[in-house]
């Protein structure tokens, strides 16, 4: 659910920025202090649902979460609960400029980020 999903988050931003003191809560606040004007600092952007006929029909969609610093995306991460992978249904996408992109699956505490790329 929605906790999980916050939780893995959470350790991925811990991850990619080496802070282990970044708390759930920190995430939270960081996403409710955007005010969607943009600036030259660091902030967080937000789609909450990203494709909403497909949310509405129970189709496709996606949520949507940005690092943006200096007008640069530094860090893009993209859960799809009802994307299909595979036989498994749900998947986090994870990505940092310059050190790539990552998947996982929403539902499956027992595996780990596995590294994707375009061929």
């Amino acid at each position: 659910g929605q906790t999980d999903q916050l939780k893995m988050i959470t350790n991925h931003v811990k991850s990619a920025t080496g802070d282990s003191s970044i708390s759930q809560e920190d995430i939270l606040n960081w996403i409710d202090h955007g005010n969607g004007i943009p600036s030259n600092q660091r902030f967080w952007t937000l789609d909450p649902i990203d494709g909403t006929k497909g949310f509405l029909r129970g189709d496709q969609y996606a949520i949507c979460l940005a690092l943006i610093e200096g007008g640069d995306v530094k860090i893009g991460i993209i859960a799809c609960p009802a994307l299909e992978i595979d036989g498994s249904v749900g998947h986090l996408f994870v990505a940092e400029k310059g050190q790539g992109a990552w998947r996982k699956s929403l539902h499956d505490d027992t595996t780990s980020f596995t590294r994707i790329r375009v061929d």
